[in-house]
């Protein structure tokens, strides 16, 4: 599923309970809402609030917390005007720019290219903790410069349909590990670990591991 459309179907649930609540929409057998009590509408204006924050999102904008709970951005992912066929040709802006998707091979040869390490975020569509890194930790000005300038970027997702299980084999002779997300420092080759971490972490740990990574590289 892609992110506008699991937005666009929370949206409507969104606002579909908040008229239930409110008495607008009943189903066949219920008798007509005559009053509305304050919990009730306290609960229906919550629904409608969130439908509201919600609907940027249609047009590719962050959702800030709540990106850790949809769909993964992805580089084909268009907003609602394209989706109406009013802006044709036009894409989520920021979706995976500068990375590689699923193609190790294509990063093997950009960072043998360059001179540079790679840094594999392996993650998943289901990965919740994935999500809220993407969102609050990578933009970040300190972690996006040095993802950007010191290494070639490769997004693994293990739980793919198609290549999920050759890339959660790839992680766990790599690193050793299986858990999401999971980070690793990699050698030109893609072969020799430099560093890893996984979990969540905060902007100043994340920081420090891309350091560490980066340093060992050139030493």
């Amino acid at each position: 599923m892609s992110r506008p459309l699991g937005i666009a179907i929370i949206l409507v649930l969104f606002f579909l309970t908040g008229l239930y609540l409110i008495g607008k929409l009943r189903l066949s057998h219920e008798p007509p809402v005559e009053s509305i009590g304050a919990g009730r509408l306290v609960a229906a204006t919550a629904f409608f609030v969130l439908s509201l924050y919600m609907f940027p999102g249609l047009l590719g904008s962050p959702l800030n917390a709540l990106d850790a709970y949809l769909p993964p951005r992805q580089a084909g992912d268009t907003g609602l005007f394209n989706m109406l066929g009013a802006s044709p040709g036009s894409v989520e802006a920021g979706a995976d720019d500068g990375w590689h998707v699923d193609d190790i091979d294509a990063a093997i040869a950009e960072a043998s290219e360059r001179g540079l390490p790679i840094f594999v975020d392996f993650t998943g569509y289901t990965c919740t903790n994935c999500r809220a890194m993407e969102t609050n930790v990578f933009p970040r000005e300190a972690v996006a410069e040095r993802l950007s300038n010191n290494f070639v970027r490769l997004k693994l997702y293990t739980d793919g349909p198609e290549r999920g299980d050759e890339f959660h084999r790839y992680q766990l002779r790599l690193t050793g590990i299986v858990a999401l997300p999971t980070y690793a420092v990699v050698e030109p080759d893609g072969e020799t670990l430099i560093r890893r971490s996984f979990g969540m972490m905060n902007v100043d740990r994340f920081v420090a591991f891309l350091d560490e990574g980066y340093s060992r590289f050139r030493s």
